[in-house]
């Protein structure tokens, strides 16, 4: 949660709209926590978070997009781009959505 955090006030800092990050062994319940709290710190910026882990093999990617994105960025299909590569798939809501992949290369 700390390295979303960090992150996310960066990104805050630096007035970015949207970030992609990377954090290692992360599963969708982890993943939507850490959106959340860099939700509350960021509040303005939307995230999508891949997370591959070697030891599942699996990728998990979770996104949050803001209410001032949503005209034009929709959290599922955020997901579903990310994850087609590696013909995962995903699903949600136009502010969140979450899916997986078994190619963890690809994504």
């Amino acid at each position: 949660v700390a390295v979303g955090v960090e992150q996310a006030t960066a990104a805050a800092e630096a007035g970015t709209a949207q970030i992609v990050i990377c954090i290692d062994e992360c599963d969708n319940k982890l993943g939507t926590a850490v959106l959340t709290r860099m939700a509350e710190v960021a509040p303005e910026v939307s995230v999508c978070l891949v997370s591959p882990s070697e030891d599942k093999g699996k990728t998990v990617v979770v996104a949050n997009v803001v209410p001032s994105h949503r005209e034009s960025l929709d959290a599922r299909e955020w997901v579903q781009a990310s994850l087609a590569p590696a013909g995962g798939r995903g699903g949600g809501k136009p502010e969140r959505a979450a899916g997986q992949a078994k190619n963890i290369d690809s994504v």
